[in-house]
């Protein structure tokens, strides 16, 4: 974050930039009301939340970093139900709104195919296909077993 210049400020006339504190609680308030992250503050520690919301907790720091590629593997494992709306709501607002390229992987075609362009089909460690999300479930189903060749491009 430093070498970024963010949650730093000047500290005074002088050259040196310290640690901006209330910088740096106000981004981690509005991650933590954006991702619903659900905890007692921002001072409490990451290992004492729930498993959901230490995995909302990763990608609020990955989103610090202000990606322009943001990879995201699995973001809404053990997230409960409503929880996981509002995670991918906000993934797909910051690829529209922000411009941010996401690409997910995730064994949840639900999931995928709420938040993705294209879904490419992975088989023996290759692309078998690549699919428009609104595919028949027979194309998904018969591209998960290696049966489907052709790249369909959405």
């Amino acid at each position: 974050m430093q070498v970024q210049g963010k949650f730093t400020k000047r500290l005074g006339p002088l050259p040196l930039r310290v640690r901006d504190g209330v910088g740096i609680r106000a981004h981690a308030q509005r991650l933590v009301s954006m991702l619903d992250i659900r905890c007692t503050g921002t001072k409490q520690r990451v290992r004492q939340l729930s498993g959901g919301n230490q995995q909302k907790v990763c990608v609020a720091k990955a989103l610090t970093l202000e990606p322009d590629v943001l990879l995201v593997s699995e973001p809404t494992r053990g997230i409960d139900v409503g929880a996981k709306e509002r995670v991918l709501d906000e993934l797909v607002r910051l690829n529209r709104e922000e411009g941010i390229t996401i690409v997910m992987t995730s064994s949840e075609l639900n999931e995928l195919r709420k938040i993705c362009d294209r879904i490419i089909i992975m088989h023996n460690g290759r692309i078998s296909t690549i699919l428009d999300p609104t595919a028949s479930d027979a194309a998904f189903g018969l591209a998960m077993a290696g049966k489907e060749k052709t790249a369909h491009a959405g």
